[in-house]
């Protein structure tokens, strides 16, 4: 259950840093690489935390 809210939380957070970084880099030109590069690694630690915590939950 907490692990459940801290994924959910951690996703949230991980959204509104992307968007923030997004609305403040919107006028450089390495704009579009940055932020796909970015949101890249975001999908990606957001699966790998994800993943580990259902591997401790099942663990307990």
């Amino acid at each position: 259950m907490a692990s459940k809210m801290l994924r959910q939380g951690l996703g949230t957070n991980i959204t509104a840093i992307v968007n923030r970084l997004a609305s403040e880099l919107q006028n450089t030109p390495f704009y579009n690489d940055f932020l796909a590069d970015v949101q890249v690694r975001s999908i990606w630690i957001a699966l790998l935390l994800s993943a580990w915590s259902g591997m401790v939950e099942r663990n307990q």
